[in-house]
């Protein structure tokens, strides 16, 4: 029988954006409090600490103390704390910009931010592999900035970087893409984000990546457009995914990237969900 550890993404950190333009960065210490007990009530064993706020230099100085308390709860929790997600989609975060001095700011944050974990490291750093290119003369550019970046934030931490894919024409939207980079950078591996497989099915994705798949997102789409719904909701088929995973002998967590609030989906229906999954799985 297969079965992986259960596992869902909390956020903590958020942005309140006002009408003037301007932002402010909050910190939900009471929701995610009682995010992490009811995770408990509904029996999951993992979770994925997502802090991809896009707060700026000064913010970041302001907040990573509180991102260290939180790992503190969570481990003292009882619960694994498998992973965490990085921030992205901000530019001093790209780790495949063209602009040199920008890559390398990159790599410095990036161990800033594992730095802010002190004694409570996950197992599993997750990123995004950066900004997707404005033309096709730029992508084998950012690709061979991507891995310089790669190459040096590996060698930073003896934890598992995770990569993920990425969705239409973002960097590793296709399988070749990661291939190629996973053989330039033998120490990075893979989160897969069946969400965002569109050009290819996840399931050939897991396949073709093989043991450098150490962490997923998992949640269903409608085909066209990546939605974070509940698996059953949308197009993906999750027992070619769960075959595949059980194939490359993966271990890891069946982490949930959902959007709890905004598609109204509960802790105890996305536990229920994957039980379900699973148990449908083994009866086959």
């Amino acid at each position: 029988m297969y079965k992986l550890k259960s596992s869902i993404t909390a956020s903590y950190f958020g942005i309140e954006r006002f009408d003037n333009g301007g932002y402010q960065i909050i910190r939900k210490d009471k929701e995610f409090c009682s995010f992490l007990e009811e995770m408990i009530d509904c029996g999951f064993e993992a979770i994925e600490f997502e802090t991809a706020a896009p707060w700026n230099k000064e913010e970041e100085k302001e907040n990573y103390p509180y991102v260290k308390q939180i790992a503190k709860k969570i481990t003292e929790s009882g619960i694994l704390f498998n992973s965490v997600h990085l921030p992205f989609s901000i530019s001093w975060w790209d780790f495949a910009s063209p602009i040199e001095e920008q890559r390398k700011g990159a790599v410095e944050v990036f161990k800033r931010a594992v730095d802010a974990y002190g004694e409570y490291q996950p197992n599993v750093y997750v990123i995004h592999p950066g900004i997707k290119p404005q033309t096709p003369e730029e992508r084998p550019i950012r690709l061979n900035q991507l891995a310089k970046s790669m190459s040096e934030i590996c060698e930073f931490t003896p934890k598992l970087v995770c990569i993920e894919n990425m969705v239409n024409d973002g960097l590793l939207n296709k399988i070749s893409e990661a291939k190629d980079l996973l053989n330039v950078v033998p120490k990075l591996n893979m989160t897969i984000d069946v969400n965002h497989s569109f050009l290819q099915k996840p399931e050939d994705y897991i396949l073709e990546i093989g043991s450098r798949v150490k962490n997923l997102h998992i949640s269903d789409n409608d085909g066209l457009l990546e939605k974070h719904w509940l698996p059953g909701n949308g197009i993906i088929n999750f027992n070619a995914v769960l075959s595949a995973l059980e194939k490359i002998g993966y271990n890891g967590t069946f982490n949930y990237e959902l959007s709890p609030t905004k598609n109204g989906v509960t802790l105890k229906e996305t536990k229920q969900n994957l039980d379900n999954l699973f148990k449908i799985y083994n009866q086959l």
